[in-house]
């Protein structure tokens, strides 16, 4: 990852970054059906919250990876993927 990093100059990795960010938010934010990628995650964090505490369970996780984790901010509301 770092070779390919250093074998691009400023202004490619501008832009490579910029690239990036356009497709994320193709992706997650710019259609309607985008939020709606979450939703049986979202339901299932919905029932776990309202469930009655078991009480043999001090902890409840959920794992996800970073397309999961937009999708989520995308159905919670979050316009856009902020620039970094």
């Amino acid at each position: 990852c770092r070779a390919l990093h250093d074998a691009n100059d400023a202004a490619a990795r501008r832009d490579i970054g910029r690239l990036a960010r356009f497709c994320w938010h193709q992706r997650f934010f710019a259609l309607p059906q985008a939020r709606r990628l979450a939703a049986p995650l979202l339901d299932e964090i919905r029932r776990d919250l309202a469930a009655p505490a078991d009480p043999q369970c001090d902890l409840v996780l959920h794992s996800a990876h970073d397309y999961t984790i937009v999708s989520l901010l995308a159905a919670l509301g979050l316009d856009a993927f902020p620039a970094v």
